[in-house]
This record gives C-alpha cells, sequence and structure tokens, in this order.
C-alpha cells in the first residue's frame, strides 16, 4: 500500500466510525440499518462536502468512543461510571487501530453492553411508571448534557425516579391521563 493510501485510510477510517455512529442514532426508528458499503458512501459524501482530514490516533479514539457511548446513553440513564470505565479500559485508545484493520466486533460488545444494562433497568422503570408519585414533594432535576455518569445502581434509581415524575408532569400539564 501507498503512503498516501496508507495515510487516507488512517483519515477515512475515523470518518466511517462517525457514519456508523450516527446512523445508530438516527435509524432508531428505521426498519433496518446501513451496510458497510452504505456507510461507506454516506462517509464518502459526508468527507467531500464538511470534513478537514485529521489523523485517527488514539486521542480521536477516545473521542469516539465517547460519541458512541452518547449514542447509545444520552441521558446518561443506564450505563455506570464503572461500565463506562471498562468499555474506556477495552477499547479507548484501540478504536483507531480496530477500525483500520476492518475489525468492528467493538459495535457489537458496546450494543451487548447496553442491551443487559437496558433489560436489568426495564423492570424497574416500569414499576416507577404504574408508582403513584408524590407531586408535592420538591425535587432537583438534572438536565441531560449536565449529567455525569453515575456510581451506583441507587444513584441512577432516583435519576429515573426524578426522570418519570417529570415526564408525569409533563403529561399533566398536557392534560392527558397518568397512571
Amino acid at each position: 500500500m501507498r503512503l498516501v493510501d496508507r495515510a487516507e485510510a488512517r483519515c477515512r477510517a475515523p470518518l466511517t466510525l462517525f457514519a456508523l455512529a450516527a446512523c445508530l442514532g438516527c435509524l432508531t426508528g428505521c426498519a433496518r440499518a446501513l451496510d458497510g458499503g452504505q456507510a461507506g458512501q454516506v462517509t464518502r459524501e459526508f468527507v467531500r462536502q464538511h470534513l478537514q482530514w485529521h489523523s485517527f490516533d488514539d486521542t480521536l479514539s477516545h473521542r469516539a468512543l465517547d460519541r458512541l457511548l452518547a449514542l447509545f446513553d444520552p441521558g446518561k440513564l443506564y450505563f455506570l461510571r464503572g461500565d463506562v470505565a471498562q468499555l474506556e479500559q477495552a477499547f479507548g485508545d484501540k478504536l483507531d487501530d480496530l477500525v483500520l484493520a476492518g475489525d468492528w466486533s467493538f459495535l457489537q460488545d458496546l450494543l451487548k453492553a447496553y442491551r443487559r444494562r437496558f433489560e436489568a433497568r426495564a423492570p424497574f422503570i416500569d414499576s416507577l411508571i404504574d408508582e403513584k408519585q408524590d407531586l408535592a414533594t420538591e425535587d432537583f432535576y438534572t438536565l441531560p448534557a449536565e449529567r455525569q455518569y453515575l456510581d451506583t445502581e441507587a444513584a441512577l434509581d432516583e435519576r429515573w425516579r426524578t426522570e418519570i415524575k417529570l415526564q408525569k408532569l409533563h403529561f399533566m400539564s398536557r392534560a392527558r391521563t397518568v397512571r
């Protein structure tokens, strides 16, 4: 492989990762995901119109992992700080090497971690929805953009309680029936 081709491949790899991450975020309501060829087309078009070239290195690997985590858990309602630390340890400075080698298995690992957390939280969330909320108690709500990953399940339970309470209040303000 020529030096120029290798440099271009090092630059395109993060863009392909970006395209896949963007597709994960945009396809939540769609029936199917993009395949590798379609992701490559999206990447090429995006590069042609919008991006400057940067090398895909360890620094960009960490930023890409942060972005993927933000796509999977934008409200920081599922992953704990320990989960994020494990993912950082496993993939933080390796995404560039994996992507350049054509190894996308880290996406499956990330999806498995998210699915495990989602399935573990679902019964608790359902119980909160069914539970009568004390609307007279004052609570403090942290906007998702200002949130940090939490250390314990108990702290995450409290975050979910305030999240559900806010949503119930929102529905009530719109004159909808709340269970």
